[in-house]
């Protein structure tokens, strides 16, 4: 076998396989129909699961640099504006999923970090194993500091072995991922409608527009400062 066809099956067994998501043959999405799909696969397979976002995939044989891009920035956005954070410790915490190498992290991150946290490395990633002892009674000790794929919790990669899709879906063991997402889903299904593509030509303006019909909490100044940097990244790297 060629050897770069047995190293992308081994890099795509490290990455979980989502529940299915909303079938695309189905008319607009809805709260209800969201939250009966939600309800369903915490049944059938308990919460140790992804669960995709139909707008967050993309097919890696096409998938171009601004697919990639997009789909790195979109989560950070999403978390910030409409995740109702319990303050529950599960992102830091072992989560007994055996998918789950840790929090992914750059190697500039895991400069700052290697002397108070435990970080392994994997096929040229690093990780920042559970449990965290920068989480005390429930509080990051470094929360404004903390890494670009805690910010990001509860998103995580998935990827689809009948399609050869990967994307980004929502860890299911979160208290808060059930109202993230359905409102992620409507969010983008809007966005959508009114951008036509999810492509290049989005930017935070177009998001923020989006986000007016729809609940959503007030960005800290420290996060919203964040998110504009990591706006400034995503759209220099697809110029």
């Amino acid at each position: 076998m060629d050897i770069r066809k047995i190293i992308e099956q081994e890099r795509r067994s490290f990455l979980p396989s989502a529940s299915p998501i909303i079938p695309s043959s189905i008319g607009s999405l809805t709260e209800a129909l969201l939250e009966q799909n939600w309800d369903s696969e915490l049944t059938r397979h308990g919460n140790k699961r992804i669960i995709g976002i139909p707008r967050l995939r993309f097919n890696t044989s096409c998938a171009d640099k601004a697919d990639k891009a997009f789909i790195d920035f979109i989560p950070l956005y999403l978390v910030a504006s409409f995740l109702k954070c319990e303050r529950c410790g599960q992102c830091c915490r072992p989560n007994y999923l055996s998918w789950d190498l840790g929090v992914t992290i750059s190697d500039a991150e895991a400069a700052q970090l290697q002397n108070v946290c435990r970080i392994t490395k994997r096929r040229d990633k690093s990780y920042l194993k559970y449990p965290c002892p920068l989480l005390v009674e429930n509080q990051c000790l470094r929360y404004s500091l903390r890494p670009f794929g805690c910010r990001c919790f509860p998103f995580n990669r998935w990827y689809d072995e009948s399609t050869g899709e990967e994307g980004l879906g929502i860890l299911m063991h979160c208290p808060a991922a059930r109202k993230l997402y359905v409102v992620v889903n409507l969010f983008l299904e809007k966005l959508v409608k009114g951008n036509r593509e999810l492509n290049t030509c989005l930017t935070l303006h177009d998001l923020e527009a989006a986000k007016h019909d729809f609940e959503s909490r007030i960005i800290s100044e420290e996060d919203q400062v964040y998110v504009n940097h990591r706006a400034n990244v995503w759209r220099n790297s697809i110029m």
